[in-house]
């Protein structure tokens, strides 16, 4: 579906990607390359304006310089200089803004980023939603304000796969060859905090120059060097971070259930000073981890994680009927939805009737699906999808 000229904003990762398929997104780019895609000025309408961002920073209370940030020629201001002290809902202190403070930092040419929006903001949740449905881990939704001319950040990488849409204004990106491998979010390894020549040495020739305007989108790989520059008076993008699970999530979430489940994983270190007796440990480690990691329940684990982690923050809650909706997630990823059958990302095959078809079709273009979206439709065949594998509940909601 091509959403160039389309007032509504986009709520699937197909149609944020449009035309570009998604099935050849994550094929060719996600993790690996970026892509760039144009489209019209109204293709995002609807997820953010001026009248937005005064809304959300209207509301004080609510930020902090924990959730806000400005920089300026490649430079963090310190919070000192644009907030003042206050006192959260509960009491405690905290830096808020200083409106006066924060529109002088503004004139002055500083990039402003509001973190958090996608919490905030119904039209930017309810894409980041499905983004975390359709790709598995969270996502995070920032505003970056710009002016023309000023740079707000250097050239940098982010720990998160990213995708730029543009929504005021024009900024110019530099994309770089250069990277950093295997970025995660952990002290001394994001790009700010690296040696300024191990960056240098890192960042690599450049690879891309051009500009988005109003409209058009960017992917990012996380760990490739960019940079960005807005042409304009004003200009507004918004950037959605896609937080992967890493495998040190993974192995995280599985010690508990191995102690739990054997004493090979409950054992004291050995003592030091025995170099023969460590090594043995670690040998005997490696082979009871691999006999696990091994072990069907090992890729039920990493689903359930994977599932878990995307979905931690969603409410789902129908305060009126003092219950949390159903959802579902749409495993379109590596399947195919063939004429009177569904074949999963493993290749069973799975026959669909004729209603149950019908609703396949339906749902098929989404990624994420609510109760309201399944008017029509009968209990069966909603049962029938779950069991062929296309729909798989996204939490189970009491009563359900």
């Amino acid at each position: 579906m091509d959403r160039a000229g389309s007032n509504e904003p986009p709520r699937s990762l197909q149609e944020l990607l449009a035309p570009l398929d998604r099935a050849q997104f994550l094929e060719q780019h996600y993790g690996r390359k970026a892509a760039r895609l144009s489209g019209g000025p109204t293709r995002f309408a609807g997820l953010a304006d001026w009248t937005s961002l005064d809304d959300l920073l209207a509301a004080l209370p609510l930020w902090s310089d924990r959730s806000l940030a400005l920089s300026l020629a490649g430079q963090p201001i310190p919070p000192r200089e644009w907030c003042r002290e206050g006192k959260d809902r509960l009491g405690e202190k905290v830096r808020q803004p200083d409106p006066e403070k924060l529109a002088h930092w503004l004139r002055e040419g500083a990039t402003l980023a509001i973190d958090f929006v996608d919490r905030l903001l119904p039209p930017v949740r309810r894409l980041t939603e499905a983004l975390e449905a359709a790709l598995q881990a969270p996502v995070t939704a920032s505003f970056f304000l710009s002016w023309q001319r000023r740079q707000g950040y250097p050239a940098h990488f982010d720990t998160q796969e990213v995708f730029a849409l543009q929504l005021i204004g024009r900024k110019a990106w530099r994309l770089y060859q250069g990277g950093f491998e295997a970025p995660v979010d952990l002290p001394g390894l994001r790009s700010n905090e690296l040696p300024v020549e191990q960056k240098r040495q890192l960042v690599g020739p450049l690879a891309e120059r051009f500009e988005l305007a109003p409209g058009d989108l960017l992917y990012v790989p996380a760990g490739q060097f960019h940079e960005a520059l807005a042409l304009d008076e004003a200009s507004l993008h918004l950037s959605l971070g896609v937080m992967r699970p890493t495998l040190q999530d993974f192995l995280g979430s599985l010690l508990p259930a191995l102690a739990a489940q054997s004493a090979d994983f409950r054992r004291a270190l050995p003592t030091p000073g025995n170099p023969e007796a460590q090594r043995r440990f670690l040998a005997e480690l490696g082979r009871n981890l691999a006999e696990r990691l091994e072990a069907p329940e090992a890729l039920a684990a990493l689903n359930a994680h994977q599932q878990r982690r995307s979905s931690e923050r969603w409410s789902g809650l129908a305060v009126e009927q003092r219950r949390r909706l159903p959802r579902w997630r749409v495993c379109w990823p590596g399947a195919t939805l063939e004429p009177a059958r569904y074949v999963g990302a493993d290749g069973r095959a799975a026959p669909l009737d004729g209603d149950t078809e019908a609703l396949a079709r339906r749902v098929w273009p989404r990624d994420l699906v609510e109760e309201t979206d399944m008017a029509g439709a009968t209990p069966a065949s909603i049962a029938a999808l779950q069991a062929a594998g296309l729909l798989v509940p996204a939490f189970v909601a009491p009563g359900h």
